[in-house]
């Protein structure tokens, strides 16, 4: 079930039967040379689609524009501050609310959100809200399939997985002759390695053409088999959100007790 295609009456109807609505969140910022620019977001709403039609739920449309900042150097990047995002997502995330979803999981597969993603959630936490907001998953996708791996670098950004990914759901705007030439990338020294500092061109330093990995080795196939698995996770995810009850009770506790507090 799709919001943009459905009548009132159909999301009244979604609403009150699964209470559930996901909310896809994607960017736009160069993947190499060989994979298109909505990468991420054309993933996500393919693993989103593909889970609520697995476990009823309503596919909420699309959060294009997202934290890409350190792609500024890259074409294709449409960055937005953190500080206007926060607020954008959680409006978002309230006005979903307002139609009757009592859950919501936010569904990202960009890596450079999985830094303001998850402060959202604290932020929202004890702010009163009537409703559950779930990230999903917190950590990332392409975890668990070293056993389909060919390529002896590590899986970044526009890599064999996630070009695997790509040739599976849209091959039609993956050009793989893009490749020719290109060996492994395995990114540069980081500055701040030996103190294990984090600089404010942390991704960039490393991977200044917004490649990271080798996806030379990809295929449709292996494609196939991790869409499947991400698939199969975010059903679960669903599953689980769906019976939970227990943060809701532990939201209104927190909420109570932020204004009284214990001492331990």
């Amino acid at each position: 079930m799709e919001w943009t295609r459905m009548t009132g009456p159909q999301l009244a109807e979604a609403a009150r039967d699964c209470g559930v609505c996901l909310l896809p969140i994607g960017s736009l910022e160069a993947h190499g040379r060989h994979l298109p620019v909505g990468t991420d977001g054309l993933t996500t709403e393919a693993v989103c689609r593909a889970a609520a039609e697995a476990e009823p739920c309503v596919v909420a449309p699309m959060i294009w524009y997202s934290h890409v900042r350190e792609m500024k150097a890259t074409v294709g990047a449409v960055a937005l501050d953190t500080g206007l995002l926060m607020p954008l997502v959680e409006t978002v995330c309230d006005e979903i609310a307002r139609n009757g979803f009592r859950k919501i999981i936010l569904v990202n597969h960009h890596g450079g959100n999985r830094n303001w993603l998850p402060l959202l959630m604290q932020d929202m936490g004890g702010a009163g809200k009537r409703y559950l907001a779930v990230l999903y998953p917190p950590e990332g996708i392409f975890r668990g399939f070293d056993h389909l791996r060919e390529s002896d670098v590590e899986e970044q950004h526009a890599g064999e997985l996630e070009t695997s990914l790509s040739l599976h759901l849209f091959g039609d705007c993956v050009d793989m002759a893009a490749l020719d030439g290109l060996g492994a990338e395995a990114g540069r020294a980081r500055p701040m390695a030996d103190v294990k500092g984090y600089t404010p061109v942390e991704w960039y330093s490393q991977y200044p053409l917004a490649y990271a990995g080798d996806a030379r080795p990809a295929t449709k196939e292996k494609g196939r088999e991790v869409f499947e698995a991400e698939v199969g996770k975010l059903v679960a995810c669903i599953r689980a959100v769906k019976a939970d009850e227990t943060t809701f009770q532990r939201m209104k506790e927190f909420e109570s007790q932020q204004n009284t507090p214990l001492s331990p």
